[in-house]
């Protein structure tokens, strides 16, 4: 094969991966939230939402399906816990609830940082249902 012909074919492979790799990105999860929560550095109110990650290597997003409230987060991928449903986990401290995870029942969940100041009252682990 001539330098021309495995140059453009390797271009043409790159494309069809680049265009692939969004629509895998794309699942939307969704939750009720019975409860105000903190969600990085913004606080949004009880109601339902939409969690999405609309390029896979940039933060997820955390939509009310109202349209009102709207946050992106940075998150750290990490190994999943023995979890078969997808879920939100937070986490009380003094009345608060902090989001700090979002498992999407795969074998990896999003966490979220949360300033350990936070953390260092005790903390009461809370665990949410979340659908495809």
């Amino acid at each position: 094969m001539n330098k021309l012909g495995w140059k453009a074919g390797l271009l043409s492979m790159a494309a069809v991966l680049m265009a692939a790799a969004p629509v895998c990105a794309q699942d939307t999860l969704t939750s009720h939230i019975p409860f105000d929560f903190v969600a990085g550095k913004t606080t949004l109110p009880a109601g339902n939402y939409e969690i999405t990650r609309p390029d896979p290597l940039g933060p997820i997003q955390i939509r009310g399906t109202a349209g009102r409230h709207s946050v992106f987060l940075l998150t750290v991928g990490t190994r999943a816990d023995e979890v078969q449903q997808p879920e939100l986990i937070f986490a009380r401290v003094a009345g608060r609830y902090f989001l700090l995870r979002v498992d999407d029942g795969t074998s990896v969940a999003q966490e979220i940082p949360v300033a350990p100041a936070t953390l260092e009252r005790a903390a009461e682990r809370v665990a949410l249902a979340i659908t495809r």
